[in-house]
């Protein structure tokens, strides 16, 4: 008897599946849908699209809309308070139109959202079925694809959909949904990490790139920092030059003065033997006026034994780095040829780790990001 009524909890491998995670209920009726953790204590939490639920299972959607609509009016109102306070404090005009257009759309309509949160009480699954997380990116895909039948559809079919509309078949589209979703009850600090995501998605100046005491502009976005300079402060370092205090600070209070929160610093380290570099993404959210704390950050080390024999060869035709070398061989420095190749391969493998450690941030920042494409935002 107990076994009977125990709850089954079953990953991916069922005969013919669809992407979805299900909880079938002990009225016979099925919920469909996409796990979220964590769930309150003794409920499960899943996150359904709307307008599957208003249609497959009418009597609970309405008392799931009854149950969201108080704080989701409360969230939005949070919401629309800090866009108000942000755009108070002046910031850059494409920051400025953009919360505009958020705030306009914020209080012209009550945007119901495509997607859903709902919870179940745990004593009221029967059997709960949940997918891997393959399945489960696509499930995401196809509700940004607005399939109708994203939740049905067998995963394989739903596959070749996908691949049919063009999206990425790999986890390097994570397929976020926080746009889809009503806006969320956010304490402060959350609030925080959201508007510094947002704000260096808006304006490059809050990017930084920093190595041998030296805080530089990162440039255009996506565009990798000069490796020269890495290996130009690597040689400044091995010929006795004396590191700067840290100059991040100061960064940090130019960007407080003009009412920014977020600042993302690239950090690059190179190990005093050589033997390798490490590469910091840090995305930092102020807390006060000189305060400022990370919020999300990821890192990547990469030895200079992993790099090949001709990966470092772009660097070393770098008319940068080629007058950097014979800039100190003219101040009669005899820089060894062992140095040479090791500083490109430290230059090699910084760029290596930059690309990872960026792949490795990207679903991080696209997470907490507010979303700044939506359609028909001003592009003026």
């Amino acid at each position: 008897m107990l076994a009977a009524l125990a709850m089954v909890i079953v990953l991916a491998g069922q005969d013919v599946e669809t992407a979805a995670d299900s909880v079938t209920l002990r009225d016979g009726k099925v919920v469909l849908g996409q796990w979220v953790e964590p769930a309150p204590r003794g409920k499960i939490a899943l996150v359904v699209r709307r307008s599957w639920a208003e249609t497959a299972i009418p009597d609970r959607f309405k008392v799931w809309q009854a149950a969201e609509s108080p704080w989701v009016k409360r969230a939005r109102a949070d919401r629309i308070r800090r866009l108000e306070h942000w755009k108070g404090e002046s910031p850059v005009e494409a920051i400025a139109r953009w919360i505009d257009d958020e705030l306009e759309r914020l209080k012209g309509s009550d945007d119901t959202s495509p997607l859903m949160i709902v919870t179940i009480n745990r004593g009221d699954a029967r059997k709960i079925v949940r997918r891997q997380p393959d399945s489960a990116r696509k499930l995401r895909q196809a509700w940004r694809g607005k399939f109708d039948d994203a939740e049905t559809r067998p995963v394989g079919e739903l596959t070749s959909a996908l691949e049919g509309r063009g999206f990425a078949m790999s986890d390097v589209d994570a397929a976020t949904i926080d746009d889809l979703l009503p806006v969320p009850a956010e304490t402060e600090p959350r609030w925080r990490a959201r508007r510094a995501a947002t704000e260096v998605a808006l304006d490059p100046s809050c990017k930084f790139v920093q190595y041998q005491g030296l805080v530089l502009p990162e440039g255009k976005p996506a565009e990798m920092p000069d490796a020269s300079g890495a290996v130009g402060g690597l040689l400044k370092s091995l010929l006795g030059g004396e590191a700067q205090e840290d100059p991040l600070v100061g960064k940090g209070k130019e960007l407080a003065e003009k009412g920014r929160v977020g600042m993302l610093v690239t950090k690059l380290e190179t190990a005093e033997d050589l033997s390798g570099v490490r590469v910091e993404i840090i995305l930092y959210a102020r807390v006060d006026e000189t305060r400022w704390e990370k919020a999300t950050a990821r890192f990547m080390t990469v030895r200079g034994d992993e790099i090949r024999p001709n990966e470092g060869g772009n660097i070393g035709n770098d008319p940068q780095v080629q007058g950097l070398f014979r800039t100190i061989e003219g101040l009669g420095l005899d820089l060894p040829a062992d140095l040479k190749q090791k500083s490109l391969n430290i230059g090699a493998a910084t760029q290596r780790a930059l690309g990872l450690a960026r792949t490795a941030i990207q679903p991080d920042l696209d997470a907490l990001a507010l979303p700044v494409d939506r359609p028909g935002r001003n592009s003026k």
